[in-house]
């Protein structure tokens, strides 16, 4: 559902050259058609309460066993939300690529990327719920789909239809080749050294579990983490914003913080991680900073001028740092009692996933400079979430091609102080 709810019990049905075929929606919202006759289908979903959404002009080709995804979000009855969907298939080099992160953009209106998703083993994805209109209620008329693997990206701009699901959204990863790194590290070594404050640690991340949840924080439905920590994206180190002995950001708990708070702190918390110093040559014509990131933040406030702030920024030697861009998206859920309920990598209560920025540094071609990954809380409120880690950071010479994933922020009023 749009609210991340599940709804069993609803009515599908897909209309083309084999069909009709009709089932309804299992326990967990699943449901599935089994061996059907190639061609093109029309897939509609019903449930009382909830405006009806369809999937048209969806291809099955059984002649190479697709296995085709059309995933829905239900709207409910009256809502003036508005939602879309879309769905397709990632390839590298025409093979199907599973577990490539695929992420949707809605460009300066959202600040980037506001929700991602994993392929399946098939290289299917699908991304629904997702909200057709800005924090100001302006329509946002063009979204940008995006996957990446290693230093290879692509890329399709779409328009969403309300209450559908496009489907055959397809993008395809070519290999990159030609490319200067000017600045690598993974952290599987302690060394070059990077600098911390605040919770910012070094951490192989296994066998550390929220101890917030389930009784001050919950988990996103479909997330079978039990809150633990996901393993790197590769290696065994990255660099987590978080504390091992609680799995969270809250530090001290207030005392008497009742269930369901999302986490309540003593005081706001905030920390720095610092790259060691490195020089983007001058003879490079671009230089583009890309990263793998996973986090787990409140829902209540976390856009850009809002709470649990993500900022990349960066400082030439001698000069004083300047924000690259944020992470957050410009969009607050609008789900009341949302307390308890994550912003992620992935969505609002969607699944964290891990998923690769990049951002343009070409500003800073011809220059020695530092990066720096910065947290902060601003207030105790709903910190009981698992953090922000990070993984794979580099800087080369890489064209991506398309609008970068966290364009620079644009920064709204400081946030008015909040009370529970």
């Amino acid at each position: 559902a749009a609210t991340s709810l599940v709804i069993s019990g609803a009515g599908v049905s897909m209309v083309g050259p084999g069909g009709p075929y009709n089932t309804t929606t299992n326990g967990s919202g699943a449901y599935s058609f089994g061996s059907v006759t190639g061609g093109t289908y029309t897939v509609t979903v019903t449930s009382a309460g909830h405006v009806t959404a369809t999937a048209v002009e969806l291809e099955v080709d059984v002649g190479i066993g697709d296995v085709v995804a059309a995933d829905f979000a239900l709207t409910p009855t009256g809502s003036t939300q508005r939602f879309g969907g879309l769905s397709g298939k990632v390839t590298f080099g025409g093979a199907p690529l599973p577990d490539a992160a695929v992420s949707i953009s809605g460009g300066a209106q959202t600040n980037g990327i506001f929700q991602s998703t994993i392929t399946d083993s098939n290289g299917n994805y699908s991304l629904v719920g997702i909200n057709m209109d800005d924090t100001g209620g302006s329509p946002i008329t063009t979204f940008t789909v995006l996957t990446a693997q290693g230093f290879s990206a692509a890329s399709m701009d779409v328009a969403l239809i309300q209450n559908q699901t496009l489907p055959n959204v397809d993008l395809d990863l070519q290999p990159s080749s030609g490319l200067d790194i000017f600045f690598e590290d993974d952290f599987e070594s302690a060394t070059p050294m990077w600098a911390t404050t605040g919770f910012w640690n070094r951490s192989m991340l296994t066998g550390i579990t929220n101890a917030a949840y389930p009784t001050y924080v919950n988990i996103a439905p479909s997330d079978p983490s039990n809150g633990a920590l996901p393993s790197p994206i590769q290696g065994v180190y990255s660099y987590w914003y978080g504390e091992p002995a609680t799995g969270n950001f809250m530090g001290t708990q207030s005392a008497g913080d009742p269930p369901g708070s999302g986490g309540t702190s003593e005081t706001a918390n905030s920390g720095t991680l610092t790259s060691p110093a490195f020089t983007i040559p001058g003879t490079t014509g671009t230089a583009t900073l890309r990263f793998s990131t996973w986090f787990e933040i409140e829902s209540v406030n976390p856009n850009d001028s809002g709470f649990d702030v993500m900022t990349i920024k960066v400082m030439p030697t001698g000069g004083s740092a300047t924000d690259l861009a944020r992470l957050n998206p410009f969009v607050d859920p609008t789900l009341p009692d949302r307390d308890e309920i994550p912003f992620t990598s992935g969505g609002f209560n969607k699944v964290p996933v891990w998923r690769t920025e990049f951002i343009d540094m070409g500003a800073y071609i011809g220059q020695e400079v530092q990066l720096i990954f910065e947290f902060r809380t601003v207030d105790g409120l709903y910190n009981g979430f698992r953090g922000w880690i990070l993984d794979e950071v580099s800087v080369s010479n890489l064209d991506f091609g398309a609008p970068t994933l966290a364009p620079p922020a644009q920064v709204g009023p400081p946030p008015a102080p909040r009370t529970r």
